[in-house]
């Protein structure tokens, strides 16, 4: 039903006045951009005027003779609600709501809001909106917004929370010296989002044959799992530039694996996972939609610099390396052909510094070689201008040997950077006239180049199926036995409004789901701690205190180890009134007096989940033990994960070579680790009441040996 708002052949205006206004800019943005010429029909829509814009107006949607396709309501908040109900007796299927008051003002508006997202519900209407600049499609010259000017029509789709970040952009490509960079296929600003959210409208412009590239400004995304789920579905490029990196409260968490969760950590998850691209800054932005729009979205990772100038090849070099690209190594025969072109002082070797002197043909030689030896995925082509640089034949030269690489059908990404200002315009309007992606300068384009490789949208083509059965995982939680299990412990402390496990029973849970762990027994008193002990333990023992205000348990004299079992009772008494001591606030309930592990034989890592209240809840792993947060060498990964996506979070990490065994070392158990997180996101999904699992140290032994959780703690939601 987006096509109602996309493409629509009617459109009526509630709100335009003879007064003016921001209802009555939109009708003239529609008469007067192309919209009604385009064949497109228009109605204002207003309970007293005759005639707006030369136009006739009607009191209401109800009054108008024909079928309408769209309705763009610019009228107080208050009064939206009857213009629905007359929306829904004329059978319009699209809604933009430009109007504010809904709830970003507060929780009446909220109330409002969710009233019209019901009415839509019910009566199968598309809404876009409240509170947003509006709709915009280039080719058809529909400018149903308040924006001043029409972006230019081109191949990237534009998606944005704010109205202000919209109009900027479109702004930005009206601006390039009278020529565009790029141009845009669909424009909207989402508002508040009260029913399509991102990933409905990713949906449909996958579908869409105008729509190469999908861009996306975001403040806020709601269910990674589900969006996760839905991008496996997209083979576009999807480029996303996410407001809000600051950390704020994570300190506050009552776990390690809380206090490493930020939400842009989680964030950059989502978007590894779903094959978002994720930019930095508008700039960043910029950049990519250019070398994206210009360009195949293929995997780029040997680059060929070719530039007039040794020092920005030399930057340039630099910034490759750093981005993660490499230069591109020619073979024998490409160097034997170049050394027929370039004079003998040219380096032949990457970067390809063909010499201050330059002119255009020397460009096209070097290009037209470089680009043909198979080992080269892409070129960034610098010139700077000099005292014999051809900067418009140079510039003419790109263009034509781009044309023939499309004429081949052996096209590779080619960016180009003229370093310079007055000098080097009428080039760069030749190149950006020419369809050649243009950056400011070469590190800009390296930094695009990288981001636009796109390897696992290929991979993701044919495992589409597979996803979809992983999707009916993601909807039922098992309901097996062990689920029956873990949901009785759980009930048990929910019924005494407990919302946290004890240690004791937090490791039964892992037992359960396969996640093994340390033999254990929770003791309230040191008469207690004898009896279990000295009956159930035969050699030394770890004890450690048990409290919900204690999070750093050693720092405070909580942790005991190598204990004997016939001193646990003194030992007992010695750690509580130790920690008394240290933190008096603390609420103690007890001491876990847990089997001793050799921790020499393994490897500490951390196992933990964490529940973000918009995302969902992530799994991490990652380096353990003392220095979790001092390193912070963590992976995140939504929904239940498969062995491609655990394999992939731990390809990240800096410690993944002490999995592989570093420096001669023997290889850790692997297999078992990847055993443990799936098992673990198995419990997340079967339960979404559990808020937070820490799991720190989760020792890995071995190769074929095993893991042991050996501290769990298991957060849940009472509600």
């Amino acid at each position: 039903m987006l096509n109602n708002i996309f493409n629509p052949k009617s459109i009526a205006v509630i709100g335009a006045s003879p007064k003016g206004g921001i209802g009555t800019d939109i009708l003239s943005n529609l008469i007067n951009q192309g919209f009604v010429n385009n064949g497109g029909i228009v109605y204002p829509i207003h309970p007293k005027a005759d005639q707006i814009l030369n136009t006739k107006v009607y009191p209401s949607v109800l009054d108008v003779p024909s079928d309408i396709d769209l309705a763009i309501i610019v009228i107080p908040s208050q009064l939206v609600v009857a213009v629905m109900n007359q929306i829904v007796q004329k059978n319009i299927k699209g809604v933009i709501i430009i109007s504010a008051g809904f709830k970003e003002i507060g929780e009446e508006g909220a109330v409002l809001e969710e009233t019209i997202k019901n009415i839509c519900l019910q009566n199968n209407i598309t809404l876009m909106g409240p509170n947003c600049l509006g709709v915009i499609n280039p080719k058809l010259g529909m400018n149903a917004s308040f924006a001043q000017a029409l972006p230019p029509a081109g191949n990237i789709a534009f998606l944005s929370q704010s109205g202000a970040i919209c109009t900027s952009v479109i702004d930005y490509a009206n601006g390039q010296h009278g020529i565009n960079k790029f141009g845009f296929s669909k424009f909207m600003s989402l508002g508040n989002k009260a029913l399509c959210t991102e990933i409905d409208i990713i949906e449909y412009l996958e579908q869409d044959a105008d729509t190469k590239i999908i861009t996306i400004y975001a403040e806020d995304l709601i269910n990674a799992s589900d969006i996760i789920q839905k991008m496996q579905r997209i083979t576009k490029p999807v480029i996303i530039l996410k407001s809000g990196k600051t950390e704020e409260g994570a300190s506050a968490s009552g776990s390690h694996t809380g206090a490493l969760a930020g939400a842009d950590v989680l964030y950059d998850t989502l978007f590894r996972q779903a094959n978002i691209i994720r930019v930095n800054d508008i700039a960043e932005l910029f950049d990519v939609m250019t070398v994206l729009s210009h360009n195949p979205s293929v995997n780029v990772k040997n680059v060929a610099i070719i530039t007039n100038a040794g020092g920005p090849g030399v930057l340039t070099t630099d910034e490759a390396i750093k981005c993660g690209l490499e230069l591109a190594t020619i073979s024998t025969e490409t160097e034997a052909k170049l050394r027929l072109v370039l004079p003998q002082y040219a380096n032949f070797h990457n970067p390809f510094d063909i010499i201050g002197d330059a002119k255009s043909d020397r460009y096209q030689n070097a290009l037209d070689i470089i680009l043909q030896d198979p080992s080269v995925d892409s070129a960034i082509v610098i010139l700077t201008p000099q005292s014999s640089t051809e900067i418009e034949a140079t510039a003419t030269a790109i263009v034509e040997y781009k044309n023939k690489m499309i004429k081949s059908g052996n096209i590779k990404p080619i960016v180009a950077s003229f370093i310079g200002g007055d000098k080097v315009l009428a080039g760069i309007n030749i190149l950006i006239a020419g369809q050649v992606a243009t950056v400011g300068f070469p590190e800009n384009g390296i930094r695009a180049l990288s981001k636009i490789s796109a390897p696992r949208i290929v991979e993701q083509k044919s495992n589409i199926q597979a996803n979809i059965q992983t999707d009916s995982q993601i909807i039922n939680p098992t309901k097996t036995t062990e689920y029956n299990q873990v949901n009785q412990i759980l009930e048990s402390f929910k019924q005494k409004n407990q919302s946290y496990l004890p240690e004791s029973d937090a490791k039964k849970v892992m037992e359960i789901y396969g996640i093994p762990t340390v033999k254990a027994e929770f003791c309230k008193t040191s008469d207690e701690a004898v009896n279990k002990v000295a009956s159930q333990f035969g050699g030394k023992l770890a004890m450690k205190i048990i409290s919900p205000d204690i999070m750093h348990k050693s720092d405070v004299g909580g942790v005991m180890l190598g204990v004997n079992p016939n001193e646990v009772g003194k030992k007992f008494d010695e750690m509580m009134m130790t920690v008394t001591k240290n933190v008096p606030s603390a609420k103690l309930e007890g001491i876990l007096c847990a089997e001793m592990i050799d921790t020499s034989k393994g490897f500490e890592f951390i196992l933990g989940a964490k529940k973000d209240e918009a995302l969902g809840t992530a799994i991490m792993f990652g380096l353990g033990g003392i220095y979790v947060e001092i390193f912070a060498d963590v992976v995140f990964g939504f929904g239940v994960l498969d062995d491609n996506q655990i394999d992939d979070m731990i390809n990240q990490l800096k410690s993944k070579h002490i999995l592989e065994g570093a420096r001669g070392q023997q290889p850790l158990d692997i297999v078992a680790v990847k055993n443990c997180i799936k098992s673990l996101s198995q419990l997340i999904n079967d339960f979404p009441n559990i808020t937070e699992i820490d799991m720190n140290p989760i020792l890995v032994m071995p190769q074929g040996q095993g893991v042991k959780a050996l501290d769990t703690k298991i957060i849940f939601d009472l509600n």
